[in-house]
């Protein structure tokens, strides 16, 4: 995560092109050169880090983020709200099933 420093930390050059509006430069660490970049103006990142790692990751860069646990369960629960109730209680039973299933194995 140190090549993309500057990028984090929202650290950009703006260049005005009259005919295109303002251009977003920022730069990336590559070894030990720093390419200048161009970034879109609505630019999001989203960091992946698996709950294990959570400790081993310096609070400073933990700190330039929002952040959100998402779980298995959560993204299952996001898409059951989706389904119709029939198709939602279908999915709920073989879930518990399976669930009853593997605690017996």
């Amino acid at each position: 995560h140190e090549s993309f420093y500057d990028l984090f930390n929202q650290r950009f050059r703006v260049i005005d092109d009259p005919d295109k509006g303002p251009r977003y430069y920022t730069n990336i660490a590559i070894g030990a050169h720093l390419k200048p970049c161009r970034v879109h103006p609505d630019f999001q990142c989203v960091v992946v880090i698996k709950s294990s790692d959570i400790d081993n990751t310096p609070a400073p860069f933990l700190n330039r983020f929002e952040k959100y646990y998402i779980s298995h369960q959560t993204l299952l629960e996001i898409a059951l709200q989706r389904l119709p109730s029939l198709l939602r209680n279908v999915v709920m039973n073989a879930k518990e099933k399976a669930k009853e299933f593997i605690e017996c194995v």
